[in-house]
């Protein structure tokens, strides 16, 4: 009888919580949130500050608006209190917001920091007050939040605490929904993999003799095509067809013939689906389950020249200039910007926070993916290849004035330039696109040689972070764009010599692929340990699994 006293006792407790933090939902200007149970609001409430007191006086919430004169960024608005306000405190915690807080709480920018104070009392012991402060930048306001309490009941006003912040956003309208970032790494999630970058997170058994595991041949022949590959499993797209099979042992699981027309060199995998572009008998991207294959929705358009970006829970389109955001769970229009004229030539690339745009003028610009605005804008550049994007930084490969090209790199939230790959000198060309990891940025290019007056074809090995040419090594004649990982990158020339070389030093051991006579390697990728070659012979497309 006493436990379900006790358990009935625990459920009304339990439902008293839910209904409060329903009930007392609490907003003034721009600031939302839910007051936790215990807790109560300090009258009379002013127009730009709030308190909140537990009702055993053991802690209390401080919550302060104002618009700043100048901009500001959390990070250096947490300095200048941590001077006014906490000269003689210790700062134990001082953190950027992460992501995942900046978005559920709608603000530009975020900081956190506790501090700690040990007073002598009456009794001559010490008293220790803890504060922990959250800095919020909306638009032309600053937001602080000031949690202040003892040491004893730090503990104690964590589960509150937690509640508040969860509940926090700044603004009007609907709170953000948060989904968390996809890990697009691990496999090939679209032609040369997020952002252009053609990295991948693999470790494929690359010795100098490398056997057959199996190999399919595909019926229908047309040169242009695309895959992706996820979850040991690869679709292959042509024309008329799209298959998914086993990466490991070649069983074909599904394959349907299109009887819309779609285009063959684009295929790509986000939120567990495929998503195809259609010409007729109307342009559109559809969305397919990738379990079965079934039409999930799909987005019209008027235009499909340019092929769409993945950020976060955002499928981006450069629709005849025009760029939108859609969400990629329902396929629902979030929204539009009209005015940016984009460039109908260059991808888009970017992450959660940022996408990067080319605009008809050849200026790049940086709009904020929550919303399109426009946050940055450069100087015109003409590009030669296509963009990439990894972590902070932009890769424009771009004409210099000279005639000659240069690789550019960009600081995603200023469009600042933060350093450069010029060989203009020598008459520099881009061969294909950057292949970029975390460290290492691959070039491959032809150069002048300036003992026989000749262009000779090369790669560049330099450093992501620095900009520092690492190594360059001659090839005898123009390479695939290298998929790049961890530790090397692959490629082969026009003679279908493969080899492996290592990211940091350029050195590089031969790749004995199997190939028939006649047989003409078209693509190499790399996936976990696997190596999987895909390749033309009699007018057919032949796939196969090598190690």
């Amino acid at each position: 009888m006493r436990k379900l006293c006790s358990f009935f006792l625990f459920s009304i407790l339990l439902a008293s919580v839910v209904f409060g933090t329903q009930e007392n939902r609490y907003n003034i200007n721009l600031v939302n949130f839910d007051i936790p149970y215990l807790w109560e609001i300090k009258e009379p409430i002013k127009a730009r500050k709030v308190e909140l007191i537990h009702d055993e006086k053991i802690a209390t919430i401080n919550i302060v608006q104002r618009k700043f004169i100048e901009d500001v960024t959390a990070n250096a608005l947490h300095e200048k209190r941590a001077i006014s306000h906490y000269d003689g405190w210790i700062k134990i915690v001082a953190r950027q917001g992460s992501e995942k807080e900046k978005i559920l709480s709608k603000s530009g920018d975020m900081y956190v920091a506790v501090y700690i104070k040990q007073f002598l009392n009456e009794s001559l012991t010490l008293d220790e007050y803890l504060t922990a402060e959250y800095y919020f930048i909306k638009d032309n306001h600053y937001i602080i939040a000031s949690v202040i309490t003892t040491k004893p009941y730090w503990e104690t006003i964590q589960p509150d605490i937690k509640s508040f912040l969860q509940s926090f956003w700044l603004g009007k309208g609907e709170r953000e929904q948060y989904v968390p970032k996809e890990v697009t790494t691990l496999d090939w999630v679209e032609q040369y993999n997020s952002n252009n970058t053609n990295y991948i997170d693999a470790n494929p058994k690359l010795g100098k003799e490398l056997s057959m595991v199996w190999e399919k041949v595909a019926t229908e022949h047309n040169k242009e095509y695309s895959w992706i590959i996820k979850s040991d499993s690869l679709m292959f797209l042509t024309q008329h067809t799209l298959s998914k099979m086993d990466i490991n042992t070649g069983k074909t699981i599904w394959t349907f013939n299109l009887k819309k027309k779609v285009n063959p060199r684009y295929i790509a995998y986000h939120s567990n689906l495929v998503f195809l572009m259609v010409d007729h008998p109307y342009k559109q991207i559809v969305a397919l389950s990738s379990d079965s294959g079934e039409r999930i929705y799909s987005i019209p358009l008027s235009s499909l020249d340019v092929f769409p970006m993945f950020s976060q829970n955002r499928c981006i389109v450069n629709d005849n200039g025009i760029i939108s955001a859609y969400l990629i769970s329902t396929g629902e229009l979030e929204w539009v910007n009209k005015t940016v004229q984009a460039s109908m030539k260059t991808r888009l690339v970017g992450d959660e926070s940022i996408i990067v745009v080319q605009r008809e003028n050849k200026r790049v610009v940086g709009l904020n993916s929550k919303n399109g605005d426009i946050e940055w804008q450069s100087k015109t550049f003409h590009l030669v290849q296509q963009p990439s994007f990894w972590d902070q930084h932009v890769f424009l490969p771009i004409k210099d004035t000279s005639k000659a090209e240069k690789l550019i790199i960009l600081d995603k939230n200023t469009g600042k330039i933060k350093w450069g790959f010029n060989k203009s000198i020598l008459n520099f060309s881009f061969s294909h696109p950057i292949s970029v990891n975390d460290t290492n940025v691959i070039v491959g290019g032809t150069v002048l040689d300036q003992s026989t007056g000749t262009q000779i074809n090369a790669l560049f090995g330099i450093n992501q972070v620095t900009g520092q040419l690492e190594w360059q090594k001659t090839v005898d004649t123009p390479t695939k764009r290298p998929i790049i990982t961890n530790t090397n990158i692959v490629t082969f020339d026009e003679d279908n010599a493969a080899f492996i070389m290592d990211t940091l030093s350029g050195e590089s051991v031969p790749l004995e692929i199997p190939l028939s006579e006649n047989e003409q390697l078209s693509d190499l990728i790399v996936y976990k340990t696997h190596i999987i070659k895909i390749s033309q012979k009699d007018k057919q497309f032949v796939i196969a699994c090598i190690n």
